[in-house]
């Protein structure tokens, strides 16, 4: 630890440090957990379809606004 570092940042970082800590394991460490991820794991798989779904769509208006114009 430098001269120039303050008690408090060690404090927050060793907090924060816990915090992350106490998430993962409460994640992978006990059935709940786990549960909890395999549904996020899940819906993040889900919202790449949505996406690609909502950008086909955006593109399908944009040509269309730009035929409506001309």
């Amino acid at each position: 630890m430098n001269k120039t570092d303050k008690p408090e940042q060690f404090w927050s970082g060793f907090s924060a440090g816990m915090f992350a800590g106490g998430l993962l394991l409460y994640a992978f460490a006990t059935k709940q957990g786990r549960t909890t991820v395999k549904k996020l794991l899940k819906q993040s798989e889900d919202v790449d379809g949505n996406i690609e779904k909502i950008i086909f769509a955006l593109q399908k208006i944009s040509k269309n606004k730009k035929n409506i114009k001309k």
